[in-house]
């Protein structure tokens, strides 16, 4: 099934959030085995639970459970932004490892606020509508 806005893979958060994901994982795999399975397994879990959410969200109907999924895929991002701050002040990646995924996080966060607002403003307008009705 597919939601009004299209398929998941056509919308701009998954290509940017694919990307990094493409980018972070060899990344990760860089990781000192003593941290990789703590800091780097929470790392792409996060990352490909992020991928799978934007399908979810895409196409749940229901705004109220669109805003749940939503905050699950905030939490995931945050992980994913934590992780990597880990990574650079335990010394296991440099801030330049992660330079070309900087601009995609950012991008991914914009796209994210407009998407959650937009949900926001429907959800709100469905309540009003069902009162008035």
């Amino acid at each position: 099934k597919t939601s009004i806005m299209g398929h998941y893979t056509k919308l701009q958060i998954f290509v940017d959030s694919y990307e990094m994901v493409k980018l972070l994982l060899p990344k990760i795999n860089k990781i000192n085995k003593s941290y990789k399975y703590i800091i780097g397994e929470e790392a792409k879990r996060s990352a490909i639970r992020m991928l799978s959410l934007i399908n979810i969200i895409n196409t749940t109907e229901n705004m109220s459970e669109r805003l749940k999924y939503m905050k699950q895929f905030q939490c995931y991002f945050e992980n994913i932004k934590l992780c990597m701050k880990l990574c650079i002040d335990l010394n296991l990646l440099s801030a330049k490892e992660f330079s070309n995924i900087y601009p995609l996080m950012k991008n991914i966060h914009e796209q994210f606020i407009k998407w959650r607002g937009f949900t926001e403003k429907t959800a709100n307008f469905s309540k009003q509508e069902t009162i008035f009705h």
